[in-house]
């Protein structure tokens, strides 16, 4: 599992996470909808296609995606008592998918990197 630490209150960056139009800054797809929203059971649609859809969800808490194939990603957030920092984990389970996980050192590295383009993401919607 991959952390992140973001100097923003979990409100800043739970509107990162939640908006569509920033997926493709932090997270490389071109996330086109969620419907009918935020949502257990929501039609994730991607430009190039798939069958996703939320799987758990939590209000500035979880958000689980579950792929065509059955893999799963899943992001916790928690805030810190001064409302100023967000700790974000990410973590993957292809357990149930048939697909081969790439070295763990490797998926280690993407997910670390995927995290801090979010956190960048956060950043700058601040600016």
């Amino acid at each position: 599992m991959a952390e992140i630490t973001i100097d923003r209150s979990i409100d800043e960056v739970w509107s990162v996470i939640t908006d569509v139009s920033s997926w493709k800054t932090w997270w490389g797809g071109d996330l086109q909808s969620v419907a009918p929203g935020w949502q257990v059971g929501a039609a994730v649609t991607w430009a190039t296609g798939g069958g996703t859809t939320v799987f758990d969800f939590a209000e500035k808490k979880r958000v689980g995606l579950k792929g065509s194939y059955g893999e799963k990603v899943l992001w916790v957030l928690s805030g810190d008592h001064s409302g100023t920092r967000t700790s974000v984990s990410m973590g993957e389970d292809l357990s149930s998918s048939g697909l081969v996980a790439a070295s763990a050192a490797g998926s280690q590295a993407e997910h670390d990197r995927k995290l801090l383009q979010l956190m960048n993401c956060v950043e700058r919607s601040e600016e």
